[in-house]
Order: C-alpha cells, then sequence, then structure tokens
C-alpha cells in the first residue's frame, strides 16, 4: 500500500525544499539568479587592508607622522614663546621682589609650560626623554620595506628648560640666564622636527606616484579575469543541474 505525502510538512520540514512522490526530501531548485555573486579577487598590485588599498594605508600612515611633527612643531613654538617672554621679564620683578604679583606671574608661567610639556596625539606624547618608545610607520617602496620611526621631542630631558621649570615650581632662584639657554635649545629641537616633518613628506610624494603608476598600468591592462570566473561560474552551474536528481512526477490520487 503506498502512502502520497499531500501535507505542506514532510518529516518536519517545511515546503522549502520540494518533497518527491514517495517521500522523499530533494532540494529546492532555485534559480540561477537567486545565486550570490562572487566579486572578483584585487589585483596582486592593488592588495587591500579593510577595503583600501596598500598605498592608501601608506599614505595614511605617513598624513598622520606629518600631523605628529606638525603638532610638536607647534608646542615647540609656543614653549619659545614663552621663554622668550620670560627672559623679557625684569629680573627685579621676578626674582627679588616679594609681591603677589611675583608670585601669579610665575605660577602662570610655570602652569603654562607643564601644560605643554605634556600635550599629546592620539594618546602618543609629544615630548619626552629620548628613551620612550617610538612609533612606527611600515612602508613597502621599490619592493624595499621601509620602517620610519616617530619619537617623541626630548625636550623634558633638556637641561636648561628642566631648571627653568623647577625653579618656577619652587619659586626660589634666578631665572634669566636659563630662559636663554633655554631658548636655543627649543630652536635645535624645531630644527630636528621640521627635518623629519620633511622627510615623510617627500615619502609620501614618492608613494603618491608610485600609486600612480600603477593605477595606469592597470588600467590599460585588458580584464581577462572577468571572463575566466565568468565561465568558471557556468561550468560549476551546468555540473550541478546535470547531477541534481530529478523529482518523479506525483501520482494523482
Amino acid at each position: 500500500m503506498r502512502i502520497f505525502h499531500t501535507k505542506t510538512n514532510v518529516c518536519g520540514v517545511s515546503q522549502d525544499v520540494h518533497a518527491g512522490a514517495i517521500g522523499r526530501l530533494l532540494p529546492s531548485c532555485e534559480p540561477i539568479h537567486s545565486l550570490k555573486k562572487t566579486p572578483p579577487l584585487p589585483h596582486r598590485g592593488q592588495e587591500t587592508y579593510y577595503g583600501e588599498s596598500k598605498h592608501d594605508a601608506m599614505l595614511k600612515s605617513l598624513r598622520e607622522g606629518n600631523l605628529y611633527y606638525q603638532k610638536q612643531l607647534s608646542a615647540l613654538n609656543r614653549v619659545e614663546f614663552l621663554l622668550r617672554q620670560l627672559s623679557r621679564e625684569s629680573t627685579k620683578d621676578l626674582d627679588y621682589s616679594t609681591s603677589d604679583n611675583r608670585y601669579t606671574k610665575r605660577n602662570f608661567y610655570h602652569q603654562s609650560l607643564v601644560s605643554l610639556s605634556s600635550e599629546s596625539f592620539k594618546s602618543f606624547p609629544v615630548f619626552g626623554y629620548g628613551h620612550e618608545s617610538p612609533m612606527r610607520i611600515h612602508l613597502r617602496i621599490e619592493n624595499k620595506r621601509i620602517t620610519k620611526l616617530l619619537t617623541p621631542s626630548p625636550l623634558l630631558s633638556k637641561a636648561a628648560f628642566r631648571s627653568v621649570l623647577l625653579t618656577l615650581g619652587l619659586d626660589q632662584g634666578s631665572i634669566g640666564e636659563n630662559c636663554v639657554e633655554s631658548v636655543s635649545e627649543v630652536l635645535n629641537l624645531m630644527i630636528s622636527a621640521k627635518s623629519l616633518e620633511e622627510e615623510l613628506s617627500a615619502l609620501t610624494i614618492k608613494i603618491e606616484k608610485q600609486a600612480n603608476i600603477v593605477g595606469e598600468s592597470l588600467s590599460h591592462k585588458p580584464h581577462q579575469t572577468h571572463g575566466f570566473f565568468r565561465s568558471l561560474k557556468m561550468r560549476i552551474y551546468k555540473s550541478l543541474t546535470t547531477r541534481m536528481p530529478r523529482p518523479m512526477p506525483e501520482v494523482p490520487i
């Protein structure tokens, strides 16, 4: 005696699959347009990381490095301005006076210098003592791996600048001569930071040219990969359709 299934649920499986004449469960025949299209693989010269090419990633890192040194230069410029103002102040008012105005001025300069010396760029210090771990920028130029280091400016290790901070903080001693020496230290640090910034700018220009050359070579090259994947997809589809068992015709009740 044959039993024919006519319900919408066969063996606990809903009608999203096809039930054959004798209860066999066969996979539903999905149309070809419902298959998910796989994007073509990127070209070898245009590897992508999280949606951007390797050249974009390198350029982004270099621009952030430039911003870091620009902030370093800006902070050094403000430190130099404060030190010059300190050196112009009357020695009598800052060193030997006992009025409240003297304490207010010293406290203002001290707090301003401390605030500038503690600035940071994306949680990375702008100034340091010279032994901090640097940030690294990994580059690949002309098939050569290059690593550039971003280091904090060693302002806090400079003797004259430290002497100015201690003198202002303790409210004792003369600061005139130390200010002049500290200005010279800051100027040298500004020259070094400017040199590093220009070096990163030169690398940025070089990588931009390299990216343009790769882009032009890819635009003139015929795209043969699309045809290959299209033919491969058709072969897989034909292989699946020929192997897929056809449902037996249902016998009327």
